[in-house]
């Protein structure tokens, strides 16, 4: 019995933990074709009641430009993370993340004054200029030298180049060949790194590796790319996706992959009125905010049963694993101190394993209620702790039974 439930723990958790990969995050491509120049993106994550676009307007001889930004501090006054964008060049920067490797800083190069994605997009027009920055220049802060980030930098020219860091800890630049690029969540410069192989890729380079002329570089061909490609799970989402049209400076905007709704924003206009942010949700229609917040809460449903499933079977199997300890300390003879311990590690197993069955009961009333919106709303920070702190308090309670199995072996070895 004992076998059969520690089996169904590790395959829920195994469910889990494929469920809540962070690997999954991001899809960025490109193609080109005449005049013709297109870039998709999808994010993917959880942030999205933090997610604005900011439109910073042409001065002192800077470009103008557009990037969209996750406030995690909640505090627009605070640092925000420039995750993509625009400028009236007609240069997209688009990011997708990877496992972190260290750039090497070389102090005879110059450092620049702001981040990578603000100064190409206010200062370059093309890919070539941007290779130059890069190569020339160090971050502009020694924190940023821990990249975490793949760039895929488009010109409308349709001329393209990724950018990540690679085994040397220096920038590796990767052109584009043919008539379209794509990156994922591996290293372009190292793909051991990061999720490789991605069917994602496969999905992807197949549907672009279709473009013949310059009728196929279409918004509709693009949204059917970041439509198959897009992320659904209890974690991980696709939260927008994005296509960029540098040619005619356009961009359209999806909201929780709802590819029946977009939003199409004219860059040169949006900058006309000086600067200024928009909450990405709020451009959306009521009715797609409150269909991407049902799919989000069923997500939260699943995945809590699943927690709660969980818990219940570690309180069967510690039940179990106390009574199975409790007749081996009989058969064994043990003296009166001996079973004292051994019933007393069965009365902490037992009570650690309860403790974790009802923190934060809210669940329950959360799984049971019918209008379990508002009720999320109030119990979202205790839903966002869930990764951290139950699966933690979970692990270590597997743990503790694996010692008290080895303590059970000692004892009667002893004896």
């Amino acid at each position: 019995m004992l076998k059969k439930i520690t089996i169904i723990i590790t395959f829920l958790f195994s469910l889990l933990i494929i469920s809540i990969d962070p690997s999954v995050a991001s899809s960025a491509f490109m193609a080109s074709s005449g005049n013709n120049v297109l870039v998709g993106q999808n994010s993917d994550g959880e942030q999205e009641e933090y997610m604005h676009l900011f439109f910073h307007p042409p001065s002192m001889g800077k470009h103008g430009y557009f990037v969209i930004r996750f406030d995690n501090s909640h505090n627009l006054n605070e640092k925000l993370i420039n995750h993509a964008g625009m400028n009236d060049q007609g240069l997209v920067i688009t990011p997708t993340s990877i496992p972190s490797r260290e750039l090497t800083l070389h102090p005879e190069k110059s450092r620049l004054n702001d981040t990578y994605v603000n100064t190409l997009l206010s200062t370059v027009s093309t890919v070539e200029q941007a290779i130059v920055v890069l190569e020339q220049y160090q971050p502009h802060d020694p924190d940023f030298s821990d990249f975490q980030w793949q760039l895929l930098i488009t010109d409308k020219t349709g001329d393209a180049v990724s950018i990540s860091v690679g085994s040397d800890n220096e920038f590796h630049f990767s052109r584009k060949e043919g008539n379209f690029k794509v990156i994922l969540n591996f290293n372009i410069a190292e793909p051991s790194l990061g999720r490789y192989p991605d069917p994602r890729y496969d999905i992807a380079t197949n549907k672009l590796g279709t473009i013949d002329s310059e009728e196929d570089v279409s918004v509709e061909h693009f949204q059917s790319v970041l439509d198959a490609v897009h992320c659904e799970g209890f974690e991980t989402n696709t939260i927008y996706s994005n296509i960029y049209d540098p040619v005619n400076g356009l961009i359209y905007l999806y909201y929780f992959h709802q590819f029946e709704e977009v939003v199409v924003l004219d860059l040169e206009e949006e900058l006309a009125k000086g600067y200024h942010y928009f909450n990405y949700q709020e451009l959306f229609s009521q009715d797609s905010v409150e269909k991407a917040a049902l799919e989000k809460q069923e997500n939260i449903r699943v995945f809590n049963g699943i927690i709660l499933l969980i818990r219940i079977l570690i309180v069967v199997f510690i039940v179990l694993l106390g009574f199975t300890i409790y007749k081996t300390g009989n058969k064994a003879n043990l003296t009166t101190k001996r079973k004292g311990l051994l019933i007393g590690a069965i009365l902490a197993s037992g009570l650690l394993g309860i403790s974790i069955l009802n923190m934060n009961g809210g669940y329950i009333v959360f799984l049971m209620s019918s209008n379990y919106t508002t009720v999320a709303e109030s119990l979202q920070p205790f839903v966002r702790s869930v990764h951290t702190v139950d699966l933690l308090l979970i692990g270590c309670t597997l743990i503790f039974s694996l010692v008290f199995f080895i303590r059970k072996y000692a004892l009667i070895k002893r004896e």
